[in-house]
């Protein structure tokens, strides 16, 4: 990789990184009714998608990791929610890669994002899985997440909470908050990825060939900048 181009990609880096790390601190955020109170929407994951797939995974990482650094020193959470975001992150990494991997080069975009959909689920019930046991061993905060389910669905006790946690909670919390995003970003990305491409070290090569009709047919591919 040049250096420009690797230039190129800090200044994106950074710019993204700032950018989720405002949307992670101060918002906009929001919680919904149908949701417990405590599971807050916001799009702090969003330039970490569009890093993810105009860069590449590394840089997404890196987002990730300096939006929970930063975030952790202001914790009021005992650093268990940065954590659990941060498997989020991780997981919406992976399965971006992975994705665009599989369905990138053959353009099938709804396919690349419902794959990163299933990360963002999958990570939410990983880090839930880590994450409630420790708010109420380590925050005794049993009570409050009982208390918060009840307000929304009715039957939820201390006997039950932990199964409606997860499957009339996390699960459908995951899978809305991450299919906006995933919406938002398909409507930035696919419009602009060929001028991103350009800027980030990919040119267009002009490729040429017979159909069976002997007419000439140009297509666009794009391969590395040497």
């Amino acid at each position: 990789m040049k250096s420009t181009e690797r230039l190129k990609k800090c200044i994106a880096t950074s710019i993204l990184a700032a950018i989720s790390l405002v949307l992670y601190l101060v918002g906009p955020k929001f919680s919904l009714p149908i949701f417990p109170s405590f599971l807050v929407i916001n799009f702090s994951m969003l330039p970490i998608f569009i890093a993810i797939l105009t860069m590449g995974p590394i840089e997404g990482l890196v987002i990730v990791l300096i939006r929970t650094l930063i975030k952790l020193p202001a914790t009021n959470t005992a650093g268990i929610g940065e954590t659990a975001d941060l498997v989020i992150g991780f997981f919406l990494v992976g399965f971006t890669f992975l994705g665009n991997i599989i369905f990138g080069k053959k353009k099938h975009y709804i396919l690349l994002f419902l794959f990163s959909i299933l990360g963002w689920v999958l990570g939410g019930l990983v880090s839930n899985a880590f994450a409630l046991p420790m708010y109420v061993n380590v925050l005794n905060a049993k009570g409050w997440v009982v208390g918060s389910l009840h307000k929304i669905i009715p039957d939820v006790n201390e006997g039950n909470y932990v199964m409606y946690y997860f499957l009339l909670a996390v699960l459908p919390f995951n899978l809305l908050l991450s299919s906006v995003v995933c919406i938002i970003t398909y409507g930035v990305y696919l419009p602009l990825h060929k001028y991103t491409d350009q800027f980030f070290g990919k040119e267009i090569s002009e490729n040429k060939y017979i159909d069976s009709d002997k007419e000439t047919i140009t297509s666009n591919t794009y391969k590395d900048i040497e």
